[in-house]
């Protein structure tokens, strides 16, 4: 990154929750499959953990997790960082959250909110 931080959703929480995620090309089929864990969140992204590198600007259809219920968002790659542990941190920003998704992405990270806030007392 360029050290500008030009996220509108500054508040960020500490998660690691599994993702499956599944690259879309134009017409949006899936060019590759794979699973990641969320190092942070936030609602207009997320950071993910993964094995594989992506390009920059992918669209990424996710499945995250919570309780017993699953958030399907499309996300786009923003950044990719490599780290030394071979593993790669994708920054991406989250693409036309409808009200249930929304629903379920603002519960998830409101649990996580209370819980830090909760270990801090």
């Amino acid at each position: 990154m360029n050290g500008i931080d030009k996220r509108v959703h500054k508040s960020r929480i500490d998660s690691k929750n599994l993702v499956a995620y599944s690259c879309l090309d134009d017409s949006g089929t899936v060019i590759k499959q794979g699973m990641g864990r969320t190092l942070n969140v936030s609602e207009g992204g997320i950071l993910l953990e993964i094995h594989n590198t992506l390009p920059t600007g992918s669209l990424l259809s996710l499945s995250i997790g919570f309780e017993e219920e699953v958030c399907d968002i499309l996300a786009n790659v923003v950044y990719v960082l490599a780290s030394d542990d071979g593993m790669y941190k994708c920054g991406m920003s989250f693409q036309g959250i409808n009200d249930e998704t929304g629903r379920i992405l603002k519960k998830f990270i409101e649990f996580f909110m209370s819980r830090i806030e909760n270990s801090n007392n």
